[in-house]
C-alpha cells in the first residue's frame, strides 16, 4: 500500500508539472505551444511517455486553474502497449489571492474517464516499481494543515483500475468507479460516497459496491473518524449459493493522533449466511510494539460455501461430503508489545464437528523468563480436514499443515482427543504439567511433568512419558515412508523422568517395534530399544536441553544386535557428539529385505550375509571423526579411520587411512555381460544419461584425501597383492598416485587422473607392468590365450567422455610390448611347415598335424591408440629358426572388430623321413585375424601356403598331364589342397 500510495503522488506531480506550464502561459498566454517541453520533462523525470492530444486551458484570477483532456501516460517496458495512466478529461484550480497568502482555497477536483492499469510480471517486478526507484530526500516538507484548506469536493466519475499478475495468473477489474466527496469545511464533518463495480478471474466473481461514509476531524485533539461506514454489495457467481449473494459491512474507525490510538468499533459483517463480529482497540500504534485488545465473533452454516466461492479445491469439495459443516468461533485477546505480554482469555470454536476450548497467558515473552499459563481441549471426528482447514487459513494450500493434512486424508481413524494443562514460570523455577493425553491417527500419547525451585541446584524435576502407536501404515504413507508402511505395526516408548534444571535422568528408557509381514520371518518380530542410564542436560535458567547421553544402549530385533553409547553436549549452541558402536555379526542382505530397502545388483547374490561393525566416534554434525573403524563384510575386515566435514553450503571434506586384509570386489559390483556392459544396463551410444551427469557433479564438489592398503584385491578377475592406492579429489580433479601393486610375479606401478572441473571430463592413464607371467595374467583378465611368457607393458593414454563408449570413441595414445623366453600356444610352425613340404616332395598326401606349441625368444611391439582404434605395425616374435611380424588393426574399442595380419617366416633347412631327405622352408606361413575380438578369430592361410610351395616344385610333376589346361577357373593350388585334405 505505501507503494501504490507513492504511485499516485507521482500523479499529483504530473498534475504539478502540468500546473507549471499554466503559470509559463503568463507570459506566452498559449500553453499548448509548451507541450513538448511538457512532454520531455516527464521523459526526464520518470522515463515514461506522456502524451497531450486535446488542448490544455488555463486560467488565472481570480482562479488559478487548469483543463487538460485525453492525457496519457506510457507503460513501464515490458508490460505492452497499454497506457500505465490515461484520463479522459481532470480539472483542477485554486484561487489565486488567497494562494499568496498561505492559503488554499482548491474547487472541486474534476476526474473523468480515468483508467489505471497495475501489473505485475511473473518475476514479481510490478508496473509502478520503476516510478519509486528514486531515494527519498531528507528533507521533509511541513504538512499542510487544515485550517489553511478549503476543498470544494472530490469529483471522480467512470475510472476503471485493471490488476493483472502473471505469477498467480489472476485478473482483477474495477470499472464504474464514481468517488464523490461534499466541500470541506473546517470543523464540519465530510460526506464520503463510492460506487464500483469490480471483476475478478480466480474467484470468478462480478461484485457490486456500494460505500457511505461520513468523515470527522478535530485537529485541535488530533481525532479523526469515518463512522458510520457502510458498505453494501451484491456478489454474483457460479460457485455462490443460488448464483447470488449480498454482503453488509457496518463499522466505524477512530484514530487519535495526540493520544497515538486507533478503534474499530462494532464492526459487523454478513455474508453467505454466515456472521462476523468484531471490536478492536489499540494504543501506541506509530510504534512497533503496540497494544491491542480484540474481541471476535465468527458463526455459520456452510464453512465449504466459503471455500467454494473463493475456489480452494479440493478442500471445497471435501468439506461439502460432510454432515456437520457449521461453524462458530469466539475469542477474546489482549497482547502488550511493550511487555511482551499476550492474553487470550477465550477461545471457543465449534468447527467442522471438532470442539476447541482453551485459553493462554503468556508474559515476558520477550524476556529471558518467560511465564507460560493455559489450558487446550479439542475433540474432533476429522483430524486430516480440520489440518487443512486451518492451514488454508494460516499460509493457503501450500502451507505445511495443509499438505500433509491432504496427505493424511485417507488415513483410517481420523478422530482426535487432546487434553492439556501447562504452568511454567521460569524465573521462579516452577513447571508443570499435570497431564497431556493425546490420541490421534493410531498415536496415542500420555505424560505428566513437574518441577520446583528449577533456578536452584538443589531443585526437583519429575514425570513420565507413553508414547504408543498402533495402525500406522497410513501415517507413514504420509510421510512417504513406503518401506516402513510395510512392515510396521505398532511402536511403544515408555521412560520416567527424575532430576533438576540441569540434569534429567530417564530410567529406564525403552522403546518397542513390533515389524510383520511377508518378507519378515516368524512373524511378528519385536525390535527393542533400552538403555539401562540415559540422561539430559538443562539450561537452568532457559531449560533448554543442552546435553544428552545414551549409556548401556541395547537394539534388538531382525536380527540385529548393537549395543554402546552416544552423548551430545552442548546442543544450545555447536553440539558436540561422542560415543562407541558394537554391532554384532548380523545379514544385512535379509534385514534389507525385511524392511524393504533394495540393495544395489551385485554379480555374487550371496555377499553382505556377514557384517559386524565396532568404531568410537566424536564430532559434531559438520565434523565427525571415527578414529578406530573396524568393519567386517564377508571375509573382508576393514580398519582403519575416516573423518568428514561439511561447510553451511553443504559441501564436505573427507579423510581417511584404510586397511583391508583381502577382498574380492567382483562379487559386489554388477554382474557383466560378454561385451563389458553391467547386466541390465544397456550401452550408451551417444552422450550420457542423468547417472553419468549426476556422478560427475559429484565428483566436482568432492574434497577428498586419503591412502588405502590391500594385502589381497580381485578386480576384474584380475588378482592383486600389496595394492598401494593414494586418493586426492579437489575441484573437480580426482588423482590416484601412487598406484601400486604386485600381481603374476611382477609388478604394477601407476596413476590415474580424472579432471571433470572441464565442461567433458578427461582421462589420463599411465601403467607400467614389470615382469609379469602373461599366461596368468591373461588367463585370469580375458580368459584361455595361446601365448606366454615374462612380459613388460608401458601405456600412456588420454581420453574425454562421461562413460565408457565415450571414453572408448576418444581413446588416445601409445604402448610398448616386450614378451621374453614365450610359447606361441595352439600351433607348432615349423612342424606344419615341414609336413606340408614333405607332402609336395614324396607326392604323399595326408592330414596336417598344427602341433601343440611353438617356442620363441622374443616378442616386441609398439601402439599407436586413436580414436579408439589400436593399431600396430612392427610386431615381432623370434625363435629358433622361424620369425612372427604382424600389422593392422589389433583392436577397435568402439565396433569390438580386428582386423590383423600375422606372417610366420621360415628359414631353410633338411628334413628326413624314412630313407628320404628332403629340403624344406624359405617361404612365409601366413595367419589372418578377423570378426570379433572375443571369438580369436585367426585362420592359417593354407591357400597361400600351398602357392607358396607349389613355386618350389613343378606341377606337371604332382598332377596328371593336360589339368592345366581344364578351361578357365582351374587353380592348381585348390586341387592339391583337396589331396591333402
Amino acid at each position: 500500500m505505501p507503494k501504490l500510495i507513492k504511485a499516485c503522488l507521482w500523479l499529483a506531480g504530473l498534475l504539478a508539472i502540468a500546473l507549471i506550464g499554466a503559470v509559463v502561459t503568463l507570459t506566452t498566454l498559449d500553453p499548448n505551444d509548451y507541450k513538448d517541453w511538457l512532454v520531455n520533462k516527464v521523459q526526464q523525470e520518470t522515463g515514461r511517455h506522456l502524451t497531450l492530444t486535446g488542448d490544455l486551458g488555463i486560467t488565472f484570477y481570480p482562479w488559478l486553474g487548469l483543463k487538460a483532456r485525453d492525457l496519457r501516460l506510457g507503460q513501464a517496458e515490458g508490460f505492452g502497449d497499454t497506457a500505465f495512466v490515461r484520463m479522459d478529461y481532470v480539472n483542477f484550480r485554486i484561487k489565486t489571492l488567497p494562494l499568496l497568502q498561505g492559503q488554499y482555497e482548491i474547487d472541486t477536483v474534476n476526474i473523468q474517464g480515468a483508467e489505471l492499469n497495475l501489473a505485475k510480471n511473473s518475476q514479481g517486478v510490478s508496473n509502478w516499481d520503476d516510478l519509486l526507484a528514486a531515494e527519498p530526500t531528507s528533507e521533509q516538507s511541513a504538512p499542510l494543515p487544515l485550517t489553511a484548506l478549503a476543498l470544494g469536493g472530490v469529483n471522480i466519475e467512470n475510472a476503471v483500475i485493471t490488476w493483472r499478475d502473471e505469477q498467480t495468473d489472476t485478473q482483477a477489474k474495477i470499472q464504474a468507479l464514481n468517488i464523490k466527496t461534499a466541500e470541506l469545511k473546517y470543523g464540519e464533518p465530510i460526506d464520503l460516497a463510492m460506487r464500483f463495480h469490480a471483476l475478478s478471474n480466480r474467484p470468478a466473481l462480478d461484485t457490486e459496491v456500494t460505500l457511505q461514509g461520513v468523515f470527522h476531524y478535530d485537529t485541535d485533539s488530533g481525532q479523526y473518524s469515518l463512522a458510520p461506514l457502510n458498505i453494501f454489495s451484491v456478489v454474483r457467481g457460479e460457485n455462490i449459493p443460488n448464483g447470488e449473494a449480498r454482503a453488509t459491512l457496518d463499522t466505524g474507525i477512530v484514530i487519535n493522533r495526540d493520544d497515538d490510538t486507533a478503534e474499530v468499533t462494532e464492526l459487523k459483517l454478513t455474508v453467505l449466511d454466515s456472521m462476523i463480529m468484531a471490536s478492536l482497540t489499540a494504543s501506541d500504534i506509530s510504534t512497533t510494539r503496540p497494544k491491542v485488545t480484540l474481541t471476535l465473533s465468527v458463526a455459520g452454516g456452510d464453512l465449504a460455501s466459503f471455500f467454494k466461492v473463493w475456489e480452494i479445491e479440493p478442500l471445497a469439495s471435501q468439506i461439502a461430503t460432510l454432515k456437520e459443516r457449521r461453524f462458530d468461533v469466539n475469542m477474546a485477546l489482549a497482547a502488550d508489545g511493550g511487555r511482551g505480554d499476550i492474553t487470550l482469555s477465550t477461545l471457543q470454536a465449534t468447527l467442522l464437528g471438532a470442539s476447541i476450548d482453551g485459553e493462554l497467558t503468556a508474559r515476558h515473552v520477550r524476556s529471558d523468563k518467560p511465564e507460560y499459563r493455559g489450558r487446550l481441549t479439542a475433540t474432533g471426528p476429522d483430524l486430516p480436514t480440520l489440518m487443512q482447514v486451518l492451514g488454508q487459513l494460516q499460509g493457503g494450500k501450500d502451507s505445511a499443515l495443509s499438505r500433509y493434512g491432504r496427505k493424511l486424508a485417507h488415513v483410517q481413524g481420523k478422530a482426535f482427543v487432546l487434553e492439556t494443562e501447562f504452568d511454567a514460570d521460569i524465573a521462579s523455577g516452577t513447571v508443570t504439567v499435570p497431564t497431556l493425553a493425546v490420541d490421534a491417527l493410531g498415536v496415542a500419547v500420555r505424560g505428566e511433568l513437574h518441577g520446583s525451585n528449577l533456578q536452584d541446584k538443589d531443585g526437583s524435576l519429575t514425570g513420565s512419558l507413553q508414547i504408543r502407536a498402533e495402525k500406522l501404515a497410513g501415517v507413514l504413507r504420509a510421510v512417504e515412508q513406503e518401506a516402513l508402511a510395510e512392515i510396521v505395526q505398532s511402536v511403544n516408548f515408555n521412560t520416567r523422568l527424575s532430576g533438576n534444571a540441569r540434569r534429567v535422568t530417564l530410567v529406564p528408557l525403552t522403546m518397542q517395534a513390533v515389524l510383520a509381514g511377508k518378507n519378515i520371518p516368524g512373524s511378528p518380530v519385536t525390535v527393542a530399544l533400552s538403555a539401562a542410564s540415559s540422561s539430559i542436560s538443562l539450561h537452568s535458567e532457559r531449560l533448554t536441553l543442552t546435553a544428552f547421553e545414551l549409556n548401556d544402549m541395547a537394539l534388538s530385533g531382525l536380527g540385529l544386535n548393537l549395543s554402546g553409547r552416544i552423548s551430545a553436549s552442548n546442543m544450545d549452541k555447536a553440539v558436540q557428539l561422542e560415543g562407541e558402536l558394537e554391532l554384532a555379526e548380523m545379514n544385512l542382505r535379509q534385514l534389507a529385505r525385511q524392511l524393504h530397502q533394495p540393495l544395489p545388483v551385485m554379480a555374487d547374490n550371496t555377499t553382505l550375509q556377514k557384517v559386524a561393525l565396532s568404531s568410537r566416534f566424536s564430532g559434531n554434525p559438520r565434523a565427525l571423526s571415527l578414529p578406530h573403524l573396524l568393519l567386517q563384510v564377508d571375509e573382508t575386515t576393514l580398519q582403519g579411520k575416516v573423518s568428514a566435514t561439511a561447510d553451511e553450503a553443504g559441501s564436505g571434506t573427507y579423510a581417511f587411512d584404510l586397511a583391508i586384509d583381502a577382498i574380492d570386489l567382483d562379487r559386489y559390483l554388477p554382474p557383466r555381460t560378454s561385451d563389458g556392459v553391467p547386466a541390465g544396463k544397456p550401452a550408451v551410444a551417444d552422450g550420457a544419461d542423468a547417472g553419468d551427469a549426476g556422478r560427475v557433479a559429484v565428483l566436482r564438489q568432492l574434497d577428498m584425501a586419503g591412502d588405502v592398503t590391500i594385502n589381497r584385491l580381485k578386480l576384474a578377475n584380475v588378482r592383486l597383492a600389496n595394492v598401494v592406492l593414494a586418493v586426492a579429489a579437489d575441484g573437480g580433479v580426482m588423482q590416484l598416485n601412487p598406484i601400486a601393486a604386485d600381481l603374476y610375479q611382477g609388478k604394477y606401478r601407476g596413476d590415474v587422473m580424472i579432471d571433470a572441473a572441464k565442461k567433458l571430463p578427461h582421462l589420463t592413464v599411465n601403467s607400467t607392468l614389470s615382469g609379469v607371467n602373461a599366461k596368468s595374467l591373461l588367463d585370469d583378465a580375458i580368459g584361455s590365450v595361446n601365448l606366454q611368457g615374462t612380459g613388460n607393458l608401458n601405456l600412456a593414454l588420454a581420453a574425454t567422455g562421461l562413460n565408457a563408449p565415450a571414453i572408448k570413441r576418444t581413446l588416445n595414445g601409445t604402448a610398448s610390448l616386450r614378451l621374453q623366453e614365450g610359447l606361441f600356444v595352439g600351433v607348432d610352425i615349423g612342424q606344419i611347415l615341414k609336413q606340408v613340404e614333405i607332402m609336395l616332395e614324396s607326392k604323399r598326401f595326408g592330414r596336417i598335424d598344427k602341433g601343440r606349441q611353438t617356442p620363441f625368444d622374443s616378442l616386441t611391439g609398439s601402439f599407436d591408440i586413436n580414436a579408439g582404434i589400436i593399431s600396430n605395425r612392427d610386431l615381432l616374435m623370434q625363435g629358433n629358426g622361424f620369425k612372427v611380424t604382424g600389422k593392422g588393426i589389433l583392436a577397435n574399442l568402439v565396433t569390438g572388430d580386428w582386423d590383423y595380419d600375422l606372417t610366420l617366416a621360415v628359414a631353410e633347412g633338411r628334413a628326413t623321413r624314412g630313407q628320404e631327405t628332403y629340403n624344406l622352408g624359405g617361404y612365409d606361413l601366413p595367419v589372418t585375424c578377423r570378426g570379433r575380438l572375443q571369438d580369436t578369430n585367426c585362420k592359417l592361410d593354407i591357400a597361400r601356403i600351398a602357392e607358396a610351395a607349389l613355386k618350389k616344385t613343378i606341377i606337371d610333376k604332382i598332377l596328371p598331364s593336360g589339368k592345366e589346361d581344364e578351361g578357365q577357373g582351374f587353380d592348381p593350388a585348390k586341387e592339391l589342397l583337396k589331396k591333402i585334405f
